[in-house]
């Protein structure tokens, strides 16, 4: 059983709480999820072709679907950060909202704004300051996912997860005020993240019948039409602070669960290999989030090492994964920065390699320099930025309370 290392939760303690011990499960997911990315920007695609073997057939498959990578990454978030928030108010009985969102400045902003400065700095070189400003005004505001016009458009999905951040305690400190401690239950939590679940598919729905064309290339980007996937995690959050049992008797039943998970993510196949756009960005995104949920409760309810998906869990392949979670938000900054170095100044250098060789020599590169990349800025940002919180702002509690069955 994998059971957290709790540090000093009394109020105001200014004891340095215990490291928390990861989970592993989720390092494996959060790793699946940047790994996805990574296949889906590569500058070394790989297209259909007739009488192709299952092999290569699979991995385009997976390339071109290596964008869902982010909806995955929401269940997650939505998860992790419910967690924190439940945990708080369960054994707190208070929501400190403020502290929260300060918290969560310091794990995203030091690295997202020092990315945000390179980029700045970057297009100066060709662009005048107040054109660069323009551009990039919607990344200082974390308003790119309205902006088409940004060149770091990869970054819409991260101005989603800012306004969820504020959305989600402001929104909870709203539901428990005036009740004293403790808050033993939160009904009105499931029936919001149901009400948000349906309304933005129905919104995705109504946009694209106004705006066939457009909604499906971009503004489906919009907050309000993508933090259903968010509030997917937060309802699986939520069900395992105030359902346990409930979620327990769901999550012992793996094999089923990640069966549902592949049938979901059929027909999300079948609407990008026929480009159906309007389906994607309608029906699709809540299909994924449904098939990321069903295998988010599969792996957290498994113990590594037991049965055939704990076996894959505590695999070395698994455990580099579960590296790459670790650091998967600074390789997702840096990621496409790297590609576009390794484009412009070594690509011509694979010519020299016989053409059979040129792939697969081309996808190593890429994706061992830019998880080296991204894992090299976390170490000179993202972590000194992390430890600058816990001496400020020290955890009260661990992230989330995870400790798998035993059967």
């Amino acid at each position: 059983m994998v059971k957290p290392v709790r540090g000093n939760a009394e109020s105001g303690s200014s004891a340095t709480p215990q490291p928390v011990q990861r989970i592993l499960q989720l390092d494996v997911l959060r790793g699946l999820a940047i790994l996805l990315v990574l296949l889906h920007h590569t500058p070394f695609r790989l297209v259909y072709e007739k009488d192709a073997n299952w092999f290569y057939s699979g991995y385009v498959a997976v390339q071109n679907l290596g964008w869902t990578g982010v909806d995955l990454f929401f269940v997650l978030s939505g998860f992790l950060v419910g967690g924190l928030l439940f945990k708080e108010i369960k054994h707190r009985g208070t929501l400190d909202v403020s502290r929260f969102i300060i918290r969560r400045g310091f794990k995203i902003w030091p690295s997202y704004y020092v990315y945000v400065i390179v980029t700045f700095i970057g297009l100066l070189k060709a662009n005048d300051f107040s054109t660069v400003l323009k551009q990039m005004t919607p990344n200082l505001l974390h308003l790119q996912n309205y902006a088409k016009w940004t060149p770091c458009d990869f970054t819409w999905s991260l101005s989603i997860e800012e306004h969820f951040y504020l959305l989600v305690p402001l929104l909870l400190a709203l539901v428990i005020r005036g009740r004293s401690a403790p808050i033993k239950e939160i009904n009105v939590v499931p029936v919001i993240a149901i009400v948000l679940m349906v309304g933005c598919l129905a919104l995705r729905i109504i946009a694209v019948g106004f705006d066939p064309f457009e909604f499906p290339e971009y503004k489906w980007q919009g907050t309000q039409y993508r933090v259903d996937s968010l509030f997917c995690g937060v309802l699986l959050a939520y069900l395992y602070y105030y359902a346990p049992d409930l979620l327990k008797k769901i999550g012992r039943h793996a094999t089923v669960l990640l069966f549902i998970a592949m049938a979901l993510l059929v027909p999300v196949h079948a609407f990008e290999f026929t480009g159906a756009k309007g389906l994607m960005t309608t029906f699709g995104f809540t299909l994924l989030y449904l098939a990321f949920g069903c295998t988010l409760i599969a792996f957290l309810y498994t113990p590594p090492g037991k049965g055939l998906l704990g076996r894959v869990i505590n695999s070395v392949p698994a455990r580099i994964l579960a590296w790459l979670g670790i650091y998967s938000y600074s390789i997702y900054l840096w990621h496409l920065a790297f590609r576009n170095i390794l484009y412009q100044n070594f690509l011509v250098l694979l010519l020299l390699v016989p053409a059979k060789l040129q792939w697969p020599l081309g996808m190593t590169i890429y994706l061992l320099g830019a998880t080296l990349f991204g894992y090299g800025a976390a170490k000179a940002i993202e972590m000194p930025g992390l430890k600058l919180r816990d001496r400020l702002f020290p955890r009260r509690e661990a992230i989330v309370d995870v400790a798998p069955p035993e059967a």
